[in-house]
C-alpha cells in the first residue's frame, strides 16, 4: 500500500467519508485516520493518537532523532457534498484535460497524498521528521487547537502545509508560497422590534423588515485595503451567513438574529468593543429607534487572527532560495480565507505552499494533475535542503 502511485492514493483517499460531523456525518475523520495511521505505521512511524471530541482523533506520528524537527500538517475532513454534485460522484476520483476531480482533492486530500508520498522513504538523520493531522478544520479547528496544547511541538523549527490556500494572487506561473492569512470572526445582531396582529397595517413593519434592511447596507460598506508588504495589500470583506426568526406565525415578528461573517487583514485584538467601533454607526444610522444588541458569535474555539510571517525568518529564506534556483521562482501570497495556520503560527513559523487547485467548497473540487506531482518534488527538496545546509 505504501508504494502506491500519487493518484492511486488519492483515489483512495478519496474514497474515505471524511465529511465533518457538522455537515452530517457522525463518524467523522476517524476511518480516514485510521487509514493514515496504519499507512505511516508501515513506513516504521511512532503514530499516538489525540482524541479531541467523541472518537475523533488528530494523528501524530514521528521518525528519527535529534534535538530539532520539521512539520508537515494537514487537516482530515472535508465539507459536505455540494449542491450540483451526485454524493456517488463526489468519492469518485475523475480526471479530465490535465485536472483532477473528486470531494476534498484541494481541501485538502492532495496535500495529505504530498505528504505520505515524501515521507515515503525519508529516513531522518540528526532530525526529526513530523506529521500530524488535525481533525475540524471545516468548523472549529479544534483539532489544531488541542494538538497545541501538547508538547508535539516543542522542538519543531517551522511547519509545512500543503493546502491551497484561497489567494487574491493572479501570478499562477510561480510557487507560491503563503506567509500571511486574514482573519475571521463571527458577528451576532439580534435586533428586537415591535410586534403586532399580522392582518393589520402597522406603522413599523416588525424586526426582520427591519433587519433585512440593515443587512443590505452593512455589506455595501467600504473598507480600505491593509497593506501587508510593499507590494500586495488585503481587501475586507462582510457577508451575511444566517437568519433566525421565530416560528412563523400571524404576529409581526419581534425578533431577528442575523450572523455576519466578518474577514479582516488588519491584527487586531478582537472584542465587542471594537465590533461597536467598526459598525455601530451604520446599524445606529438605519435601526435609530430599535433596541440591538452587538456580540461576537460564541464558539468553543479562538477565532482565528490575521498573521503574517516575517519574510527575513532563515528557514523561509532557504526555502525560497531553493525554489528561485530550482523551480523558476516564487511569490509571496497572502489567503482570503482561514485555516489551521492561523493557529498553528503561534508557536511556529508555517509556510503554506499547496497544490494548484480551485473550486474549494463547491461541486467539482479540483486540482492540476501535474500539480500534485511537482509539489511532493517541492517538499522532498526542501527536506534535504534545510536540514544538510544547518
Amino acid at each position: 500500500m505504501t508504494n502506491l502511485h500519487p493518484v492511486e492514493l488519492l483515489e483512495k483517499l478519496v474514497k474515505i467519508n471524511s465529511i465533518s460531523p457538522v455537515f452530517g456525518n457522525p463518524s467523522g475523520e476517524v476511518e480516514l485516520g485510521e487509514f493514515i495511521e496504519k499507512y505511516l505505521q508501515r513506513l516504521k512511524f511512532k503514530t499516538t493518537r489525540q482524541y479531541v471530541e467523541g472518537g475523533r482523533f488528530n494523528l501524530m506520528a514521528e521518525k528519527g532523532e535529534g534535538s530539532r524537527s520539521i512539520l508537515l500538517y494537514g487537516h482530515l475532513d472535508t465539507i459536505g457534498v455540494a449542491k450540483g454534485w451526485e454524493r456517488s460522484e463526489a468519492f469518485r476520483l475523475k480526471e479530465r484535460g490535465g485536472k483532477i476531480y473528486g470531494l476534498g482533492v484541494c481541501d485538502m486530500k492532495g496535500g495529505i497524498v504530498v505528504i505520505l508520498k515524501v515521507v515515503e522513504k525519508i529516513q531522518p538523520k540528526g532530525y526529526k521528521i513530523k506529521v500530524a493531522f488535525g481533525v475540524d478544520e471545516e468548523n472549529y479547528s479544534m483539532g489544531v487547537n488541542t494538538l497545541m496544547g501538547s508538547n508535539f511541538l516543542s522542538d519543531v523549527s517551522f511547519a509545512l502545509v500543503p493546502e491551497t490556500a484561497y489567494s487574491f494572487n493572479k501570478e499562477k506561473k510561480k510557487i507560491q508560497v503563503t506567509i500571511g492569512r486574514r482573519g475571521r470572526v463571527e458577528i451576532l445582531l439580534t435586533i428586537l422590534g415591535k410586534t403586532g396582529h399580522g392582518g393589520y397595517v402597522v406603522e413599523d413593519r416588525g424586526a426582520i423588515f427591519h433587519g433585512i434592511k440593515v443587512c443590505s447596507k452593512l455589506q455595501q460598506m467600504k473598507f480600505e485595503e491593509y497593506k501587508v508588504d510593499e507590494n500586495n495589500a488585503l481587501p475586507y470583506s462582510l457577508i451575511v451567513t444566517h437568519i433566525s426568526t421565530p416560528p412563523p406565525s400571524i404576529l409581526v415578528s419581534p425578533e431577528i438574529k442575523i450572523v455576519l461573517d466578518y474577514h479582516f487583514p488588519q491584527p487586531l485584538n478582537f472584542s465587542s468593543s471594537t465590533l461597536k467601533t467598526i459598525f455601530l454607526p451604520v446599524i445606529k444610522k438605519y435601526l435609530p429607534s430599535l433596541h440591538f444588541t452587538l456580540t461576537l458569535h460564541p464558539r468553543p474555539t479562538p477565532y482565528p487572527m490575521p498573521y503574517y510571517v516575517n519574510q527575513a525568518n532563515p528557514y523561509l529564506q532557504k526555502i525560497t532560495s531553493l525554489l528561485s534556483t530550482d523551480f523558476g521562482g516564487y511569490v509571496y501570497n497572502y489567503g482570503l480565507s482561514c485555516g489551521d495556520e492561523n493557529f498553528l503560527v503561534k508557536k511556529i513559523p508555517t509556510f503554506t505552499i499547496g497544490l494548484r487547485g480551485g473550486d474549494l467548497h463547491s461541486s467539482y473540487e479540483w486540482i492540476e494533475k501535474e500539480s500534485l506531482y511537482q509539489t511532493i518534488e517541492i517538499y522532498k527538496k526542501i527536506i534535504n535542503y534545510t536540514t544538510s545546509s544547518g
